[in-house]
């Protein structure tokens, strides 16, 4: 039996787009007179009115997004092995899956805190802090030495000594390209004094002076101000205590050649005391008179 047969007493009027000799705009004139008009079907129609005949099947249901998972189909549906199998499971999976070899997720662990002394970031070197007083755990960047000590040329006694100013002329003095030579920065930090007590030291007139009494025969071991010292009275009075023979008076005699020399120079205030006559022997580093001699000439001075 053909389809068109089935189809065509249950097609209604109101469906007029099957039609064949009507357009959409003419429609709406021969909405009630439609005698003439063969209805032609789509396909799609017997899907409609025709679900169960058997030349074409049923859709399959379109999945519905608002219904619940276990509506639709999943190929991830299969049995999962690796979950526990119960009582009502098949033999398979009772085998794959064994509860004996489940071990239980270990729990975590966490590395024990170590506790640490807070430390600061401490210059280097540094000694290690002493438990009795641990506020001295920051020390200074290097151990000070002993400033009494003369052994240390960074730290040296507060008055310098004529040798020492000498010294710091002589290497201010030399050519840049000398091994010798310091500039006055280094010779601050050398000799332990402020930078402007070497630029005082290297002053020309000071300089001069220096010189002066090194070659008046004064020692250079002597640390007391020279700036009270005649360069040209020391210089005199070594050279006669040296070329004189030391006789009963002799202590006298220097002290009165002293005197007449000073007045030759015009130096004011001068006096040659019997503490003036033992610095002298001191910063010119001379013998005195032995004792032992002295003490066999009564009344004399043994210097």
């Amino acid at each position: 039996m053909d389809n068109r047969s089935q189809i065509r007493p249950i097609l209604k009027k109101s469906r007029p787009t099957s039609c064949s000799k009507f357009t959409q705009d003419s429609m709406m004139q021969h909405n009630d007179d439609d005698s003439d008009c063969e209805w032609l079907p789509s396909p799609l129609d017997a899907l409609y009115f025709l679900p169960s005949h058997p030349a074409i099947p049923d859709p399959l249901p379109s999945p519905d997004p608002w219904s619940s998972p276990d509506d639709l189909w999943s190929p991830f549906d299969q049995p999962a092995f690796d979950q526990p199998a119960s009582q009502d499971s098949e033999p398979l999976q009772l085998i794959l899956h064994d509860p004996s070899e489940e071990t239980p997720d270990p729990e975590p662990v966490f590395p024990a805190p170590v506790l640490t002394r807070p430390c600061l970031p401490l210059p280097r070197p540094c000694l290690p802090p002493s438990p009795a007083a641990p506020a001295r755990a920051i020390m200074l960047l290097e151990p000070l030495p002993d400033r009494r000590s003369s052994s240390s040329p960074a730290f040296l006694p507060s008055k310098l000594t004529l040798g020492q100013k000498l010294d710091i002329v002589r290497r201010s003095e030399a050519p840049k390209h000398d091994l010798d030579y310091r500039s006055p920065s280094e010779l601050a930090r050398m000799y332990g004094k402020s930078r402007s007590s070497i630029s005082k030291i290297l002053r020309p007139s000071y300089v001069g002076r220096l010189k002066q009494l090194a070659a008046s025969g004064v020692s250079t071991d002597i640390r007391r101000s020279t700036s009270t010292l005649h360069p040209e009275l020391e210089r005199r009075i070594h050279e006669y205590v040296v070329r004189t023979a030391r006789g009963a008076n002799w202590r006298q005699e220097v002290c009165r050649y002293a005197e007449r020399v000073a007045e030759e120079l015009g130096v004011e205030g001068f006096k040659a005391s019997l503490n003036w006559y033992h610095r002298f022997i001191a910063r010119h580093s001379l013998r005195s008179e032995p004792a032992a001699a002295a003490r066999k000439r009564r009344g004399a001075w043994s210097y």
